[in-house]
């Protein structure tokens, strides 16, 4: 965890984090710096990173893969500024890539446009599915 004190995380949030959850003693610093890199791949700056750590810790314990997927499907739902969109509801990394995708074609079976979704939940965030 000392990554994470690296970074700039309090060291008390950080011992927070431990106690909460057992399964955070088990990352790596290497696991740690990999999901900061991915949150810097979609441009997060230091103080949203910070903020989403802080927020919601258990993005900490996804797999790569599914933060990954998770990106690429709102990507390809058009979403823009996902690093702002994340910073404002850090919990939207413990969605799942299928949750969202149906949620929005829930709302596209339901006669909205792709465009509207994107721009409302942008706005709104997720917060019907978090």
């Amino acid at each position: 965890m000392l990554e994470l004190i690296n970074f700039g995380i309090n060291e008390n949030t950080v011992m927070d984090l431990l106690n909460s959850n057992p399964n955070f003693k088990q990352l790596t610093m290497k696991e740690v710096n990999e999901k900061i890199v991915l949150l810097k791949n979609i441009l997060c700056n230091d103080e949203q990173i910070e903020n989403i750590i802080n927020t919601n810790s258990s993005y900490l314990m996804k797999s790569n893969s599914e933060i990954v997927e998770l990106f690429n499907t709102l990507f390809d739902l058009g979403f823009e500024n996902i690093n702002e969109m994340v910073d404002l509801n850090p919990h939207i990394l413990s969605l799942k890539a299928a949750d969202i995708k149906k949620y929005v074609d829930f709302r596209m079976y339901n006669g909205e446009t792709r465009d509207d979704i994107v721009t409302d939940l942008t706005v709104t965030s997720f917060n019907d599915l978090v």
